[in-house]
């Protein structure tokens, strides 16, 4: 069982605006949908950052993974506080 790629990162944040900055500042391509920004590296078919603006706070809301042996790794998340939610592509 492993790991084998992080697919992205959704990040809670105060301000899509100063998101929009710093990750089209870096480099990234960037499209609004109300309060979701979705950040891609240019020429890439997928999200890279998913920013969800108007939170109080910057937070980490989740991570998305590829792996080999899932049914593996979702019988283990509970245990670890967490919870698989299916990808919906």
């Amino acid at each position: 069982m492993s790991v084998l790629d992080v697919l992205s990162v959704t990040l809670e944040i105060p301000s899509l605006e100063e998101g929009f900055k710093f990750y089209t500042d870096a480099g990234l391509e960037a499209v609004r949908e109300g309060s979701v920004g979705r950040l891609r590296c240019i020429g890439q078919d997928r999200d890279s950052i998913v920013l969800i603006g108007g939170a109080p706070r910057k937070r980490l809301h989740h991570i998305t993974l590829r792996a080999d042996r899932i049914d593996e790794i979702a019988s283990r998340t509970p245990a670890a506080g967490g919870t698989v939610v299916p990808c919906s592509r």
